[in-house]
């Protein structure tokens, strides 16, 4: 009536038949259906309180033990001789019959190099008798203690009639699936079991936070811009809400701190650091010009005001200096406040053209007395001088030269400039 089957790779069907041991008369049973779990993996954290136990089970098919259930044993609730567990109703316990060593074996855990792991359990005795020891909490790359690096262990007795801790840290020096082992040694005594529970793995932040470091000046000028780098880390957040590594800010206060928050991928850990920037004022420069407008090529005088000193594109270092433009041109200085804070002002000084003048009188020559007409062209208003110093406004003008006689006219255009 009970079969025990062959080990099972890979899920099966099972069924019966039933015979009558009187009349030998048979009948099958409905098929079955064995379902056959796959391994378990896990990610840190890993947290193992053994409340999903099925009666008398590990907590999946991928735990393993050294004793077949003899020596390791699981109870979803509390027993006789301290078995107890430390919260909830669950709780793995060795128990020293056959006395000697044994193993729990974990299912397959991630783990990567550059962090630093915690492994840690919580475990209690029966009685005080002395014949627990060496209880370790163990990593190794397979269901076996062989390579396994110890994490924990009480390196002699193990004797406790109340729940205490045991944990330690460590690190893998290789990526891939790592298993954690619980072992204790047992003689034979007045203290038959040695329980355990919440076995868990966890990345301590206060271990792995990112070391970070923020490059870039901690002197700034207002309105000027700033360059900040984080470093250290996988991901940046900072506090204008960028999440670039690197920022450009423009500070504006006398004290400005910009705050970093990074976090490093492989760990999930994350730190904050603060960059103070001693903010100087910058200069309010200008450019005064005593003509913005200029007729042909005239000099302009250029003077600075705002700052301590000054540096003109043109080469010059003084406040004022002396240029002569032939064509529009924009000129440029930087300004340098006593901190060494420099803004640069701009002044363009636009060059106008003189006016193309011509003057023609309708008679090239005249009798003594008689009346010429005098025209120009080329401008807006106009002004004409003889050789006798007479003055003329106007276009046209009638004059009545007595002898030979050369008129002058200057024009004047729009732009004010004259020819």
């Amino acid at each position: 009536a009970n079969v025990q089957t062959a080990p099972l790779s890979q899920a099966v069907w099972y069924t019966a038949v039933v015979t009558c041991t009187n009349s030998s008369l048979s009948s099958t049973a409905v098929a079955g259906y064995l379902n056959v779990s796959g391994p378990s993996f896990s990610n840190v954290p890993y947290y193992e309180s053994f409340e999903s136990l099925a009666a008398n089970r590990l907590p999946n098919c991928s735990w393993n033990s050294s004793s077949s259930n003899v020596a390791t044993l699981t109870y979803t609730s509390s027993n006789t001789n301290g078995r107890i567990p430390s919260q909830g109703t669950s709780f793995a316990s060795f128990f020293n019959t056959p006395a000697g060593t044994n193993y729990f074996y974990s299912n397959g855990i991630n783990m990567v190099p550059g962090v630093t792991y915690s492994a840690s359990l919580k475990w209690i005795t029966d009685q005080s008798n002395i014949n627990w020891t060496n209880l370790s909490i163990l990593i190794g790359q397979s269901q076996s203690a062989t390579g396994a690096q110890t994490v924990a262990s009480t390196s002699g007795p193990a004797v406790s009639p109340v729940y205490v801790g045991l944990g330690g840290t460590f690190t893998v020096s290789s990526p891939g699936v790592y298993y954690a082992m619980v072992k204790a040694t047992s003689t034979a005594g007045g203290a038959p079991y040695l329980t355990f529970d919440e076995l868990r793995i966890d990345i301590p932040c206060q271990l792995n936070a990112p070391a970070i470091a923020i490059s870039g000046p901690s002197v700034a000028c207002t309105g000027q811009p700033l360059n900040l780098i984080a470093s250290g880390a996988s991901s940046y957040t900072w506090s204008n809400g960028s999440n670039n590594a690197a920022i450009t800010v423009f500070p504006n206060i006398t004290t400005t701190g910009y705050t970093v928050t990074a976090t490093n991928s492989l760990s999930g850990c994350s730190a904050s650091m603060v960059k103070t920037i001693d903010v100087a004022l910058s200069p309010n420069v200008n450019i005064v010009a005593d003509n913005a407008a200029v007729c042909g090529s005239k000099p302009v005088k250029l003077t600075a005001v705002g700052a301590s000193s000054y540096n003109w594109a043109h080469g010059a270092n003084t406040a004022f200096t002396i240029v002569t433009p032939t064509a529009t041109t924009t000129y440029s200085v930087y300004g340098i406040s006593a901190e060494g804070c420099a803004v640069m002002a701009t002044q363009q000084i636009v060059v106008n053209s003189l006016p193309n003048i011509s003057a023609t009188s309708n008679f090239g020559q005249t009798c003594a007395g008689q009346s010429v007409i005098l025209t120009a062209s080329g401008g807006s208003s106009y002004q004409w001088l003889s050789s006798s110093s007479n003055l003329f406004v106007g276009n046209a003008v009638s004059v009545s030269p007595q002898v030979s006689t050369a008129y002058t006219v200057t024009g004047t255009d729009a732009n004010g400039c004259s020819n």
